[in-house]
């Protein structure tokens, strides 16, 4: 029987903070951050950033396959979960974040994304939050009303 165990964070790559370029790129950055490699990489894998002049549907569509794609070539998988669980020292996540934000009226139907490392870490793509030391201390940090809409537990696999 195969199981998922939780890495020693000690031998992990540390996340290196990706800050967004553009408006719609908070998926590649925290892509980069938790496969551990570049915003251009991610860029490329994904044919580009979200376009939000095109079908939102087949966007989605296009950015989760690439998605799937890339995880895969790195030998990492995902389980998707309905909301976030207890962070797990040595394991990342992807979490995707409601912010209620008047100024932007996509926030109704966009989620904003963050990763999480194996130290519990919280690395917020967007320049004007950076980095912090937990989950809660993120939570304290946001200005505007949020809600925390799902997680992605991201892990290695070995072949």
């Amino acid at each position: 029987m195969r199981y998922l165990a939780a890495r020693n964070p000690n031998h992990s790559t540390a996340v290196t903070l990706v800050t967004m370029r553009t408006k719609f790129d908070c998926l590649t950055c925290i892509t980069a951050m938790l496969l551990g490699i570049t915003y251009e990489e991610v860029q490329r894998a994904f044919g580009g950033n979200l376009d939000t002049s095109k079908d939102r549907k087949e966007e989605e569509e296009r950015l989760a396959r690439a998605f799937e794609m890339l995880l895969q070539s790195h030998n990492r998988g995902a389980l998707y979960l309905e909301d976030i669980p207890p962070i797990t020292e040595g394991r990342r996540y992807w979490v995707a974040v409601r912010i209620d934000d008047i100024n932007n009226p996509l926030s109704e139907e966009m989620t904003h994304s963050i990763a999480i490392d194996e130290f519990g870490r919280v690395f917020d793509p967007n320049p004007e939050y950076g980095e912090f030391v937990s989950l809660a201390a993120w939570n304290a940090a946001m200005i505007l009303p949020h809600k925390i809409e799902f997680a992605t537990e991201i892990f290695e696999y070995c072949l």
